[in-house]
């Protein structure tokens, strides 16, 4: 996980946060395709939410960067516990 805090993340950091963000999405996509049959529609469901809102942090205003921001996050928890819960049930 290469993002670590988003409190780290001021809307100047934009650019490294989003880098940051697609790298984290690159390593869960793997772990999501290694499950291959033992993922479940709602995973797929939350995964494809959550590219919208890595969308959403891309075209953040400075007004709206840290709903975005947090908005992102908690979705990126929800799918890496969601994967994880997979992970360990196969």
């Amino acid at each position: 996980e290469s993002l670590g805090s988003t409190e780290d993340y001021t809307y100047d950091k934009k650019d490294a946060f989003v880098t940051g963000a697609q790298a984290d999405l690159n390593a869960l996509d793997q772990k999501i395709q290694a499950l291959s049959g033992n993922a479940d529609a709602s995973l797929h469901d939350k995964r494809v939410a959550l590219d919208q809102k890595l969308t959403d942090v891309k075209n953040a205003t400075q007004d709206n960067w840290n709903d975005v921001k947090t908005a992102f996050a908690n979705s990126y928890a929800d799918v890496k516990n969601s994967v994880k819960q997979a992970w360990d049930a196969r």
